[in-house]
């Protein structure tokens, strides 16, 4: 599957400041014919919030507590879709502090 440098993931409110004051996370997006992939890098130290286009996109976040559980919550509106990321229950991480999921176009997980 074949993917190019598309684009930085957009932090909610479209403020670059406000992606580094809620813990100095920074990613990409990865958009291929089938799907996308968002990749976030950073210390995940307090609940973070994104935007991507509303498709098919597989979410790795990096920088996470090892095996820590976190909520995910997915709304979707205009083409896009809102990503928030807290400490919750939902999805864990893993050993390697990933956390990885997906989400449909419609906005599901």
């Amino acid at each position: 599957m074949a993917h190019r440098y598309r684009r930085r993931c957009q932090p909610a409110g479209g403020d670059q400041r406000k992606a580094a004051d809620s813990g100095s996370v920074v990613g990409v997006l990865l958009q291929g014919a089938a799907s996308n992939q968002a990749v976030l890098a950073g210390a995940l130290s307090g609940p973070i919030r994104y935007l991507v286009p509303a498709a098919e996109t597989a979410h790795l976040v990096t920088g996470s507590k090892p095996n820590t559980g976190y909520a995910v919550a997915v709304t979707a509106q205009s083409g896009k879709l809102t990503i928030d990321i807290d400490t919750g229950t939902g999805f864990t991480t893993t050993a390697a502090g990933v956390l990885a999921f997906h989400t449909s176009a419609a906005g599901t997980l």
